[in-house]
């Protein structure tokens, strides 16, 4: 089975780190959260949610009904969503980083949505700060979420056409007697 869809979660981190090159910024982008206090100043992008959409033959991508009426499905969408946290040491610094990452958010929807993904939307805005967990490090935090529909294919590439009962060679083994399609036992 192949499974053609995009991450959410990647694609976000590739184009986050794409507009910070393209601005000339020393600010690293993860996909979990640093591990080193060399890695700070960041961003770090986190699946928070990630669950199948509520379908309805609207949100089917891929449908195929089968000689026999059956309807298979072979797309989907999922609502997922990201949480993009700042790190750094500076609470001024912290503050720019948030006008910044909104504008690069706002700019990137337009990409995203070219890629397949849908109801884009940025939550949340928060400060946090922690001087506990990391002394003595001082950490400022930046928090957003953003969430999206995200369009999932999967389709069995094999031929997985089944041989219909009928085909089956039905005599036995003994003395020619034929059993009936009842008597066929089921692998």
């Amino acid at each position: 089975m192949s499974h053609r869809g995009l991450d959410f979660k990647l694609e976000l981190v590739k184009l986050l780190r794409s507009e910070f090159k393209k601005r000339s910024r020393q600010v690293q982008v993860f996909t979990a959260d640093p591990r080193t206090k060399r890695d700070i100043p960041c961003v770090a992008v986190n699946r928070i949610y990630s669950s199948e959409d509520d379908q309805s033959f609207a949100n089917f991508y891929d449908q195929e009904v089968s000689p026999t009426g059956n309807t298979e499905v072979f797309s989907g969408l999922f609502s997922e969503t990201c949480e993009l946290r700042i790190w750094t040491e500076n609470a001024d610094q912290r503050d720019e980083m948030v006008v910044e990452l909104k504008e690069i958010l706002i700019l990137i929807k337009e990409k995203l949505a070219q890629r397949g993904f849908g109801r884009l939307v940025v939550r949340g805005g928060r400060d946090e700060n922690d001087f506990r967990t990391y002394a003595p490090l001082m950490i400022y935090w930046g928090v957003f979420n953003m969430a999206a529909l995200s369009p999932i294919d999967a389709k069995d590439d094999e031929d997985t056409t089944a041989t219909p009962i009928t085909a089956i060679d039905t005599r036995s083994a003994f003395d020619g007697i034929e059993q009936t399609e009842a008597e066929i036992p089921l692998p």
